[in-house]
């Protein structure tokens, strides 16, 4: 459940395609795999925590930026100073991938500094996919290396490949450039344009990509135009592996837009005035304010049943002038619910339907169930950058 892998532009989770009911209720989401193994970073080193034990170091003394986790929470992969890094969780010397004089190779051919984008496993793989930009922008192009393998490989260059998300099955990725998405295998072969954009998604990171369960398509939104001050159609499209993209339902919106799991309900913001109204569509056409809070929100995630969602809400303290990030589990008909019982908490994400962990402005990690105490796991953390997986329960 690699963070970096369940979106393009706004980190989401292994998803259910629109109007494609092949949903499982939360309680078989959470038996399926219920022990969270978290991956961060501090002062010396790369850590791991697996549910029920004690944090451990896996690289003592590592310089590390960024960390990430394969599904089955066997390796972790983490960028640093001098590239990309693999390590095994169960023990071993750290991997070194790709090296500054591999990207300085790369910089020959594109005349600038390079450096490593976005980096993340494959689904069910141990390949580690990775992209590069340079202090102009993205190079929208596309690398894999295996942890024990060769040198990486090219699988697409400069301008053909991008920001990537898989299939759960591992067997299909996407990559966005250019205003389309590019449907692949996760060797490169067998690629097609399965969408084009009319109004590319502002930004370069792409549009949010939300696979189905069984992995037949996904779903994306399109934009009738680029405009954050006006309310434009929003099309809730279903792309299948096989087939051309089918039109599902529609709204109208503004471009802060969250698609739910299962591809059938969509939260998106509209600020104005200081104020930001929260508002909540779905495929049946029912489109309702949910709240108006300050200015400062942002949609952080769907659970996976697809009922309830988190909002992180931005506001000063009452005793200072300083500003604190207080996450809020939202579910339609019902009013916002402070999640945490510490003081702020960001970023948070869910781990199944009742579950959320995250980070705080203390260099805490924590887990908490909903309406429950939450779990120190550890603290000192380095940044406020994490990832996870779900294992299977003994």
């Amino acid at each position: 459940m690699n963070r970096r892998m369940m979106a393009a532009f706004f980190c989401g989770a292994a998803l259910l395609a629109a109007c494609r009911r092949t949903e499982a209720p939360a309680s078989e989401i959470r038996a399926e795999a219920s022990v969270v193994r978290a991956v961060y970073q501090k002062p010396d080193g790369p850590y791991v925590w697996t549910e029920g034990g004690q944090p451990r170091n896996l690289a003592e003394g590592a310089n590390t930026e960024e960390i990430c986790i394969s599904d089955d929470g066997s390796t972790v992969a983490y960028r640093s100073d001098f590239g990309l890094h693999a390590v095994r969780v169960e023990g071993g010397e750290p991997v070194l991938l790709i090296d500054r004089a591999y990207l300085d190779a790369l910089g020959l051919e594109s005349g600038g500094f390079v450096t490593v984008n976005q980096f993340g496993f494959g689904a069910g793989s141990q390949h580690l996919y990775f992209n590069t930009k340079i202090p102009a922008g993205q190079q929208y192009d596309l690398y894999r290396v295996d942890i024990e393998g060769p040198a990486p490989e090219r699988l697409f260059a400069p301008g053909e490949g991008g920001n990537f998300t898989f299939s759960p099955d591992g067997e299909w990725m996407t990559v966005f450039h250019a205003g389309e998405i590019v449907l692949a295998r996760p060797d490169g072969s067998a690629t097609r344009t399965a969408f084009t954009y009319e109004n590319a998604p502002i930004g370069t990171d792409g549009p949010q990509v939300v696979w189905a369960r069984d992995s037949s398509g996904f779903s994306i939104l399109s934009y009738g135009e680029k405009s954050n001050t006006k309310p434009q159609p929003i099309t809730v499209w279903f792309v299948p592996v096989r087939g051309e993209p089918e039109r599902r339902w529609s709204f109208q919106g503004y471009l802060t837009v969250r698609l739910s799991p299962d591809g059938g309900r969509a939260v998106y913001l509209n600020r104005h005035d200081g104020t930001t109204d929260v508002h909540y569509a779905d495929s049946s056409g029912t489109d309702r304010l949910y709240a108006s809070l300050g200015q400062s929100v942002l949609i952080m995630d769907w659970a996976p049943s697809s009922r309830r969602f988190l909002l992180v809400y931005f506001q000063y303290r009452e005793d200072s002038p300083e500003m604190i990030s207080v996450p809020y589990v939202c579910a339609p008909g019902e009013d916002p619910l402070r999640l945490t019982d510490t003081p702020t908490a960001y970023p948070a994400y869910w781990v199944d339907d009742d579950r959320v962990l995250y980070s705080m402005e203390s260099a805490e990690l924590r887990l908490q169930e909903v309406g429950k105490p939450s779990l120190l796991i550890d603290d000192g953390l380095l940044i406020n950058d994490f990832d996870f997986t779900l294992l299977p329960a003994e």
